[in-house]
């Protein structure tokens, strides 16, 4: 399976080729739901980043679906379960609006996000969601170490006091 070659190169592991193609082909098939062993299913596949290989089926959909034009429009533009699940899956594993989607040619590109975002550090917290504990590219930068011509604050004895009004 061609999604699984490229990732396998992508991720200079040719060893998970194999594994990825049948995984792959199970979730553009549909069979997916068909028993996977659990270790399998749910470890992350360190390789790849820290995505399980559940969420690893839902990027060989959003991949496949990528390609096919013709396909992802009949399936965006119903509001059903499908596209419900798929436009999440958008937004959480790739990080992109379905308008981003739409926009972007190929399956490449699919494979692409995922790899670099199964590569963040995440954490899940139980009341938000998961939460990237990343900073946005456009956060403005804080230096590494404070230089000696830093202004340093006066202690607290050395400034003078103020009177406050009424005593």
């Amino acid at each position: 399976m061609e999604l699984a070659e490229w990732l396998g190169h992508r991720a200079r592991a040719p060893g998970i080729k194999t594994p990825l193609a049948t995984l792959f082909a199970r979730a553009i098939a549909g069979t997916d739901r068909a028993p996977l062993d659990s270790t399998w299913s749910e470890t992350p596949i360190q390789t790849l980043g820290t995505w399980s290989a559940s969420k690893w089926q839902e990027v060989a959909r959003l991949a496949d679906l990528a390609a096919n034009r013709e396909a992802m429009g009949r399936l965006l533009v119903r509001r059903n379960p499908a596209s419900t699940q798929a436009l999440n899956a958008m937004r959480d594993l790739l990080g992109v609006t379905e308008d981003e989607y739409r926009e972007r040619a190929g399956w490449e590109w699919v494979l692409e996000a995922a790899v670099r975002r199964s590569r963040e550090p995440m954490e899940v917290v139980a009341s938000l969601g998961t939460v990237r504990l990343t900073s946005p590219a456009d956060a403005p930068r804080i230096p590494a170490a404070i230089g000696s011509d830093w202004p340093l604050p006066t202690s607290l004895p050395d400034m003078p006091r103020q009177r406050v009004v009424g005593q």
